[in-house]
């Protein structure tokens, strides 16, 4: 590899453009393991393609025999990245799960899944992906390395960040996105709180209208069907939006485990959502959004 010379800046596999001194600098040590949230990005060290997708389901595949093993757990949050420092390369995954509340796994499952969530993972993860069982076969990957992490880990990095006012952007969101968690209300299935949320405009006056936006694919399209629902049929008198959204994250987050632990874990930390243009409402200096989460999770 040759100097390079005045190099102002590059881009790197993440599509960050990363800015470099004009001028020679000490750089620190970089530690051998680092907790990297960059869920949305391939991993992709030899055109394998594994995404995450792939680890998701490989993950679940793990969990699910795990239960058969009567061992009470789910999967929390997790992130991965490629490992590339050390050759062959390989990929690291950091994994938080879920206990039932109702029945804690002891210290010797605690060890049986510490022992064998390494190589479990690498076999289900070879048969979601067939271009890396490939690149197994052919050494060119070493198996894959899974840590299991504290409770609360993931919910203190993000609340970190938050703290520190980063763009989440920064953060590639998990591949599970918080908004789509479905949930039952009154005998039927809304997808996102969205869903819930604009459907309540018209559920009084235009069921029909309700019931369009309730079923609408994307949570964004139920937010564009209701704008156009607005200038043409009338809204329910009675529609409380704070009530209705509420009623709609009571019911989100008490009917997923996932989503009822982390918020938890958040314990009595201050929650505010990332303001942006969109949803100035419930992310204002009132912060809305965020006192409605604050009050679920004293309820709970």
């Amino acid at each position: 590899m040759g100097d390079m010379i005045n190099c102002t800046r590059f881009l790197c596999r993440a599509d960050d453009l990363v800015p470099l001194p004009a001028e020679p600098v000490d750089i620190p040590r970089i530690p051998l393991i680092s907790l990297a949230y960059r869920v949305g990005s391939l991993l992709d060290a030899f055109g394998e393609k594994t995404n995450e997708q792939h680890v998701m389901s490989a993950l679940q595949a793990v969990v699910r025999q795990w239960k058969q093993y009567e061992i009470p757990v789910d999967i929390c949050d997790f992130t991965s990245y490629p490992k590339l420092d050390v050759f062959p390369a390989k990929y690291v995954i950091f994994l938080e799960l879920i206990e039932d509340e109702e029945r804690k796994i002891d210290a010797q499952q605690l060890q049986f899944l510490q022992n064998t969530l390494s190589s479990e993972v690498e076999q289900q993860l070879c048969k979601a992906n067939e271009y890396y069982k490939d690149y197994r076969s052919a050494s060119k990957l070493d198996p894959i390395a899974c840590i299991l992490v504290r409770k609360g880990t993931f919910s203190t990095f993000m609340l970190s960040a938050a703290a520190k006012e980063v763009f989440d952007a920064k953060y590639k969101s998990q591949r599970i996105e918080d908004n789509d968690y479905s949930f039952i209300i009154d005998g039927k299935h809304y997808a996102t709180v969205e869903h819930y949320y604009q459907s309540q405009k018209y559920v009084d006056e235009c069921p029909e209208q309700a019931e369009a936006i309730r079923t609408a694919e994307t949570a964004l399209q139920a937010k564009d069907m209701s704008s156009q629902f607005k200038s043409i049929y009338p809204r329910s008198t009675s529609f409380d939006a704070e009530a209705v959204m509420l009623r709609g994250l009571r019911a989100k987050f008490t009917q997923n485990k996932q989503l009822m632990a982390l918020l938890k874990a958040t314990e009595n930390k201050i929650l505010r959502e990332m303001p942006g243009k969109a949803d100035s409402k419930w992310s204002n200096d009132q912060n809305m959004l965020g006192q409605l989460l604050m009050q679920i999770r004293d309820e709970l």
